[in-house]
């Protein structure tokens, strides 16, 4: 498989240790992100593969992923399927994990997310 040149990136200060050690093993299977990050801004689409990226002592790929879904979501429909799809335990470690991330300054139903899913496709 060719590698592509889109990078979906993480941090594990956002993340938190134990769901960077889900991302490691390729147990996560979506993300939560805002119009700004790049899938959204540079128009990814369905189908689209790119690569995972762990940025914390230099840049850890973890692997390549196609992307199965580009929602937007509100705060108020996320659910306990959302949480642990990303790799956490409940909502609540989710909603602290996107506050690390800068979402602290308003109420969280006051942000528009984009909820993406993917599939890790290298073995």
């Amino acid at each position: 498989m060719e590698v592509s040149d889109k990078i979906l990136t993480f941090t594990t200060r956002v993340l938190g240790s134990l769901a960077s050690k889900r991302l490691r093993v390729r147990s996560v299977h979506q993300t939560i992100r805002n119009v700004f990050s790049t899938p959204i801004r540079m128009g990814w689409k369905v189908g689209d593969t790119a690569g995972v990226v762990l940025e914390d002592t230099g840049q850890e790929r973890i692997g390549q992923i196609t992307i199965l879904a580009i929602e937007p979501i509100l705060w108020s429909d996320i659910t306990a399927d959302d949480a642990r799809f990303g790799g956490f335990d409940t909502v609540d470690q989710l909603g602290k994990a996107l506050k690390r991330a800068g979402y602290r300054f308003k109420d969280p139903s006051s942000y528009y997310f984009y909820r993406i899913r993917f599939l890790w496709v290298e073995g």
